[in-house]
């Protein structure tokens, strides 16, 4: 009977002021930590992390206990899972071990499960730490891992503060001084999202100054609990889920700034209670001119104009499937693929197809390794079995760094789109 269950923390969980994993906030927001924490004493339920938080402590549980059995006892992924009571969390896990297995082919010269990191030398502000869910030194390379269980905003592994204060912690170690490379990877499996990004330790040193710094003028805001107005950064990014947001009137004053109107925004909870009715009553009418705001800049561009600070992009594509799932199934049997690596209760994706074009220990002899799919002759032929949906273009500030859609037009070369044409 599955066994695996998520094991339920007691006590308080406490943080360091300077949380890793909200570094790209406070590198450039200096005073979102002290703000944060000052809302938190204003209303004490900020500090509840949600229900989606608790889903992800207890996937993270599980996660632990299933990385401990395989790196202690050698078992592969496929004969760990099944011992999840949740069978919700088996695919997502099983992708996160096979990801981490894939970094080596024997025993890791060291690993780390959910070990906690000293930062404070890093970042230079005592009592700061973080906890990283998996690393692995193999063949003289360090490699951390994050497990991310949600799916609805995609996260890049690609100059990740919280991996890069991670790595910069194990670094710290005497016996990882001649360590110079490091490659981070997060592993995001219900969004179908694992990034990966290699850097090295004078990479990783050049950047520190910067947090120093960052961390410096965070400390001198929490002892002085004041902050000037350059100490904020406002932006979606920065505001989305800082616990300070509906209290921050630098947040309310930006956005009054960029629309260039005579009033100020308030901060939602410094506001009076007739304000946020009346606020809360326009809001979609609001919405709805948004969305027109909108369609008419997706109008305008597609007819070659240009609107300042705003650009098309590519809209990200839809996951890949079979054109012909019997085909494709016809065609893995013909190449002898063994069942348990050819099926996952239904027929596997393409994305996990391709995985078995590389090495694989092999679990008959694990002294040796096998090719599943052979990448000269078998792969190409599966792939044109593959279709995928186009992305729909979106706008996105003209300083985000998506590379902007080329329509292959000049203005005027277009009739005018209807209206419902334009809407995303």
């Amino acid at each position: 009977m599955p066994s695996i269950v998520p094991i339920i923390e007691t006590g308080e969980r406490r943080h360091s002021f300077l949380q890793p994993s909200s570094a790209f906030r406070w590198i450039e927001c200096v005073a979102a930590p002290w703000e944060e924490q000052e809302a938190v004493m204003q209303k004490p339920s900020l500090a509840d992390a949600g229900a989606y938080a608790k889903e992800g402590t207890d996937a993270h549980s599980v996660a632990e206990q299933c990385l401990g059995i395989m790196l202690s006892e050698g078992k592969e992924p496929e004969d760990i899972v099944p011992d999840i009571l949740d069978e919700a969390l088996r695919a997502p896990i099983k992708t996160y071990l096979e990801t981490v297995r894939d970094t080596y082919f024997e025993e890791p010269e060291d690993a780390g499960i959910e070990t906690s990191v000293d930062l404070s030398l890093v970042v230079g502000v005592k009592d700061t730490w973080g906890t990283v869910d998996c690393y692995t030194v193999c063949g003289g390379e360090l490699f951390v891992f994050d497990y991310k269980h949600g799916e609805g905003q995609i996260v890049s592994a690609e100059n990740n503060s919280q991996m890069m204060l991670y790595a910069l912690g194990i670094l710290q170690a005497p016996e990882f001084k001649d360590i110079q490379k490091i490659h981070l990877c997060i592993v995001q499996p219900r969004a179908d999202n694992i990034s990966k990004w290699t850097t090295t330790r004078s990479e990783l040193l050049t950047w520190a100054p910067d947090v120093i710094l960052a961390a410096a003028r965070a400390n001198e805001i929490r002892e002085d609990k004041s902050a000037d107005s350059d100490d904020y950064a406002p932006s979606v990014k920065n505001c989305r889920w800082c616990k300070a947001r509906d209290y921050c009137r630098a947040r309310a004053k930006d956005l009054s700034r960029d629309l260039d109107l005579h009033i100020d925004f308030p901060a939602p909870a410094l506001a009076d209670s007739e304000t946020l009715g009346k606020i809360f009553n326009t809001a979609p009418k609001l919405q709805e001119w948004l969305k027109d705001v909108e369609a008419e800049i997706q109008d305008r561009i597609y007819k070659g104009k240009k609107v300042p600070g705003v650009k098309l992009v590519a809209g990200r594509q839809g996951n890949r499937t079979w054109k012909d799932v019997a085909e494709a199934e016809a065609l893995l049997k013909k190449f002898k693929v063994r069942q348990d690596d050819m099926y996952d209760r239904k027929l596997i994706s393409p994305t996990k197809a391709e995985k078995l074009c590389k090495k694989l220990v092999d679990p008959d002899n694990k002294d040796s390794t096998r090719t599943v799919i052979g990448t000269k002759t078998q792969w190409p032929q599966l792939k044109e079995l593959i279709t995928r949906s186009e992305g729909v273009p979106r706008l996105v500030p003209a300083t985000d760094p998506t590379p902007e859609l080329s329509l292959g037009f000049e203005e005027g070369d277009l009739p005018e789109l209807d209206h419902d044409q334009t809407q995303t």
